[in-house]
C-alpha cells in the first residue's frame, strides 16, 4: 500500500474512470478550493487509487473519509491498520464501511449508524403511500400557509448560510462548513454534480438543502438548515417532499438522507416518516488524544458563545 500526498496524472485518471458511488475527483476539487488548506491524497493499493482529503496540523495529519469521500467498494484485503502503522501522525481518521469488509479493531473505534434512502424507481403513488399520516398532514399545513419551493440561487447563499451556521453551532454544537465551501459547490458542482433548494414564506428563505449527485441517478442530501422561527410552518417536511418529487421527475433512481447515529432519535424519526429504507452501516474512527483535547476546548468555546 502506497500513500500519495500529491496529485498525479495516474491517480486522477484512475479515479475519474472508475464508478465509485461516493467518490469523484470533482468533489475533491471542490473541497480543496472551498476549505482552506484542505488537500487531496490517494492510497494506491495494487492498481486502485482511493482518494481521501486531509489537512496538515503542525506535525500531524487530519484525514477524513466520510460518506462522501469513501470508496463504495473496498478491496477485501485492504489493510488500513497498515496505513495507520505507516503514518502514525494521524490526528483524526474516519472510514465508512458500507459493505462491512473491514476489521480495524486494533486501532479504531467501531460506531454503528444507519443509512436511509428512498427508492425512486417505485411509482409516485407508492412513494406517497409510504409517508406517515402525520407527515402528509404537515406537508398540507405548509401548502395552506403558502410555503413556496424553488431552486436556490448563488445570491441566496448569504441568507441560507446565516440559518445553517446558527443551527450548526447552537443546536448541534459543531463547526459549520465555511461559506467559501458552499460557494465552491455552486462554482464547481451545480448543476451536473449538485443541486440546491430553498423554501420561502412571504419571500423569506426559511429552510434550504444542498444535494450532491454522487452518481448521475443518485442524489444525497448533504447540507440542510431550517430557521427555528418557522418550524410551525412545517418547512422541513415540505422541502424534502418537494425535493423527492423533483428527483423522481428527473429520473433519478435513489434519494439518500445520508447517515444517522442511533442516538439521534428525532432525526431518525423524521427520516423514517418518509418511508425510507434503512441499512446498518459501520463507521471506523481513529482519534488521537490531541484531537480529543481540541474538541473539548472547541465545545467549551461554543457553549460559552
Amino acid at each position: 500500500m502506497e500513500i500519495i500526498f500529491e496529485k498525479n496524472k495516474e491517480a486522477i485518471s484512475s479515479t475519474l474512470s472508475k464508478d465509485f458511488l461516493f467518490n469523484n475527483y470533482i468533489w475533491y476539487k471542490t473541497l480543496e478550493q472551498g476549505i482552506k488548506d484542505l488537500k487531496t491524497g490517494f492510497i494506491k493499493h495494487k492498481e486502485s487509487f482511493l482518494p481521501f482529503v486531509y489537512k496538515k496540523r503542525i506535525f500531524f495529519y487530519l484525514f477524513y473519509f466520510s460518506a462522501f469521500t469513501t470508496p463504495y467498494r473496498f478491496e477485501k484485503d485492504m489493510d488500513f491498520n497498515h496505513f495507520f502503522e505507516k503514518l502514525r501522525k494521524i490526528l483524526f481518521m474516519e472510514l465508512v464501511d458500507f459493505e462491512n469488509k473491514l476489521n480495524l479493531s486494533s486501532n479504531f473505534i467501531k460506531i454503528n449508524t444507519f443509512y436511509q434512502y428512498i427508492d425512486l424507481k417505485k411509482d409516485t403513488d407508492h412513494i406517497n403511500r409510504s409517508y406517515k399520516k402525520s407527515l402528509r398532514e404537515q406537508i398540507r399545513q405548509a401548502e395552506r400557509k403558502g410555503v413556496v419551493f424553488r431552486k436556490m440561487e448563488k445570491t441566496d447563499l448569504d441568507k441560507f448560510y446565516s440559518i445553517y451556521q446558527k443551527l450548526s453551532i447552537k443546536k448541534f454544537g459543531k463547526s459549520p462548513y465555511p461559506l467559501s465551501f458552499m460557494q465552491s459547490i455552486f462554482d464547481n458542482l451545480i448543476p451536473k454534480w449538485a443541486d440546491a433548494f430553498v423554501a420561502e414564506v412571504s419571500n423569506k428563505i426559511t429552510t434550504g438543502v444542498i444535494c450532491l449527485h454522487v452518481k448521475k441517478d443518485f442524489s444525497l442530501a448533504f447540507i440542510q438548515g431550517t430557521d427555528p422561527d418557522y418550524y410551525n410552518y412545517r418547512v422541513s417536511s415540505f422541502i424534502f417532499d418537494r425535493i423527492i418529487k423533483y428527483y423522481k421527475q428527473n429520473k433519478f433512481k435513489y434519494f439518500s438522507f445520508g447517515l444517522t447515529p442511533p442516538e439521534s432519535q428525532g432525526t431518525l424519526f423524521f427520516k423514517e416518516s418518509f418511508g425510507c429504507e434503512k441499512q446498518g452501516i459501520t463507521i471506523w474512527r481513529l482519534v488521537h488524544p490531541l484531537y480529543k483535547l481540541g474538541r473539548r476546548l472547541l465545545k467549551f468555546k461554543l457553549i460559552s458563545l
